[in-house]
This record gives structure tokens, C-alpha cells and sequence, in this order.
């Protein structure tokens, strides 16, 4: 990841990690490429709403088992 991102020691990744790995441990089916998209699009200041924060992340990390 960080050849991608550069420095991911930060706590907004740290906080994208932590919310994908608890859907994925609560059984909900979500991909890698799911986490990365999020990444990038939400670390720095490129979405600077809160709620716009939010629901963007909601919508990248939605579980993909919706059918």
C-alpha cells in the first residue's frame, strides 16, 4: 500500500483499516480493492466535509453480499 499512498502511518488510514477489518470479521463480504479505494479517495484533505467523509466511506465499504 504505501507505494501507492506514500505514508500510511496516520490515523485516518489507521481508522479505514480498523472499520474494513471489523465488517470483515463480522462476516461481511468486502474486498481488498474496496480498502484501497477508500484510502485513497478519503485520506488528506480531498473530501474536507465530515458528513461527506461519511457517507462516501459508508458507500466504498458497503458489503458486497447485497443482492
Amino acid at each position: 500500500m504505501g507505494a501507492h499512498l506514500g505514508d500510511i502511518e496516520d490515523s485516518a488510514t489507521a481508522s479505514l483499516v480498523q472499520d474494513f477489518l471489523k465488517k470483515l470479521n463480522a462476516g461481511v463480504y468486502v474486498a481488498i480493492d474496496q480498502l484501497l479505494n477508500a484510502l485513497y479517495l478519503l485520506r488528506g484533505g480531498q473530501v474536507p466535509n465530515p458528513d461527506q467523509r461519511q457517507s462516501l466511506k459508508e458507500m466504498l465499504l458497503q458489503g458486497l453480499g447485497r443482492g
